[in-house]
């Protein structure tokens, strides 16, 4: 009764930082590297604290999603940004380009999105649609599946050419979904963790209409018929 009441108590205290006026505080202990140039990266407790981060975009004093996917010329610590959307709440996209990078699109890269040098030569460099960009994630909770590289990838872009990269407020829908299915796997060490899910999985296990294609537009698409059909389940 009394881990009830505990649990109970604790739901009630829940607040986000993308919510004006509430007592948010982060929880320090879980900070990382990706903390020290976000505005927000939200954590979640459980599938309760997932679905009450949901239903705390109704609120009146919240920042609205967006939701954001990329496409890069590899994972290193050089790679570029070469494919970005934006959607926005209502699934329509508010930004859509491809980008020239100044360094080589890597093979396994290319395996994965089929994007070349070919594909990418005429698209605009990304100082040239950086302002844009950024004035569309400013301001919003800027949510996508694996959010974490996703933004260190965009950041790392902008600081390519030395461009000012704001802090944004960030929520990795994959972690929250993770979160959201509530299944458990045990780790070597005998530690259990919640099991992650690829995008695709995701889609397929909540029979959604649109499947991931490894493309910004399409992924982005699917990360918000994500979060919406997650959000109808409260």
């Amino acid at each position: 009764m009394y881990m009830k009441q505990a649990t109970q108590q604790n739901e009630m205290n829940w607040s986000f930082p993308h919510v004006g006026g509430n007592d948010y505080a982060p929880d320090r202990r879980s900070r990382g590297l990706i903390d020290t140039y976000t505005a927000s990266y939200m954590r979640w407790q459980s599938k309760a604290h997932v679905l009450a981060w949901l239903q705390s975009f109704t609120s009146q004093f919240a920042l609205q999603p967006v939701f954001l996917d990329t496409e890069t010329t590899g994972t290193r610590r050089f790679s570029e940004v070469i494919e970005l959307c934006i959607v926005n709440e209502q699934g329509q996209p508010l930004y859509h380009s491809l980008i020239n990078p100044t360094t080589e699109i890597e093979p396994l890269a290319t395996a994965v999105h089929g994007l070349t040098r070919r594909h990418v030569k005429n698209a605009p460099r990304y100082p040239e649609i950086h302002e844009e960009v950024m004035q569309l994630l400013c301001n919003r909770v800027v949510i996508a599946y694996n959010a974490s590289f996703d933004i260190r990838m965009l950041r790392q872009t902008a600081n390519c050419y030395q461009l000012v990269f704001p802090a944004l407020h960030t929520g990795c829908l994959m972690y929250a979904y993770a979160k959201y299915r509530d299944v458990y796997v045990e780790q070597r060490n005998g530690q259990r963790r919640c099991k992650l899910h690829r995008l695709d999985e995701a889609v397929a296990y909540e029979k959604l209409a649109l499947a991931p294609f490894h493309r910004a537009e399409r992924d982005a698409q699917c990360a918000h018929h994500l979060f919406h059909a997650m959000e109808q389940s409260r």
